[in-house]
């Protein structure tokens, strides 16, 4: 379980005033859950996955991860949430270290001091289930933006994380890549009953998951199932938020009058 409780984080303009981000935020995601986060940029949502983590520290508050508490002055635990949680960047180059596609997976497991066969294993599973066999010998460098994407979390996946953050992850994907990246996530929430917290901008992509929260000033406006905000245009409006085009189809007849049940089964039942 990932738990904040009256959180509070801040970042240092270049002119050294500090900038609230984050406000008394209190939430917790529990084991094997399908989080979304959404909002505005700048709302805090990279700060929040950040948190969990310990890669930001919070100004005031406490996040705990499995029991396991980070604050500003409790800072021991850090190496340990750090084996609990991956993390996946919107920018695959900020985490990519070795020289080569193989060595990149191997490097968190020889980390981790995993066994050699088990970690030969590991690195063939994942160059396998990220279509990157054929690259293994090659330089993150030459790779394209959405094979360096794939990589940078076959490389998390094979670690085997309790739970897994991704911040952004398809920005670099094309949509073939970016359908086959989210299913792969479901099935690590599903099968492997890892916790995952999804950042998004993309509300189809938020229709993944179980639960979505919106960050809006500083705190969660919204905490619920994705699609009872996508059927709520008055909370669209006030989040400045795009639905899914079924669910803008559905408002819109819904404004002409069509209020039939049979309206909503017909758009949003595939998808619900």
């Amino acid at each position: 379980m990932i738990s904040f409780h009256r959180v509070y984080a801040s970042y240092q303009k270049i002119n050294g005033d500090k900038h609230p981000v984050l406000h008394e935020l209190s939430t917790r995601i529990d084991d094997g859950e399908f989080v979304a986060i959404m909002g505005r940029n700048g709302s805090g949502k990279s700060t929040m996955a950040r948190l969990c983590n310990g890669l930001v520290l919070p100004s005031s508050g406490e996040i705990c991860v499995n029991k396991l508490p980070i604050s500003a002055a409790i800072r021991q635990n850090i190496p340990e949430i750090r084996r609990l949680v991956g993390m996946v960047f919107q920018n695959p180059d900020n985490q990519l270290v070795s020289t080569t596609v193989e060595r990149e997976i191997a490097f968190g497991l020889e980390n981790l001091g995993i066994p050699h066969l088990e970690m030969l294993r590991r690195v063939d599973a994942a160059l396998h289930d990220f279509e990157l066999a054929p690259v293994r010998k090659k330089s993150p460098a030459y790779l394209s933006g959405g094979e360096k994407q794939r990589l940078a979390l076959a490389a998390v996946m094979a670690m085997q994380p309790a739970h897994l953050i991704l911040d952004e992850p398809t920005a670099m994907l094309d949509f073939k890549h970016k359908k086959k990246l989210l299913d792969f996530v479901t099935s690590v929430n599903t099968e492997r009953k890892a916790t995952v917290i999804l950042i998004t901008q993309d509300p189809v992509e938020a229709l993944f998951a179980h639960r979505l929260l919106v960050l809006h000033n500083g705190n969660i406006a919204f905490d619920g199932a994705p699609h009872d905000l996508f059927l709520d245009a008055n909370k669209l409006t006030a989040f400045d938020f795009l639905a899914p085009i079924e669910f803008d189809a559905y408002h819109i007849l819904k404004l002409e009058g069509n209020t039939s049940p049979a309206l909503k089964n017909v758009l949003l039942d595939p998808i619900l």
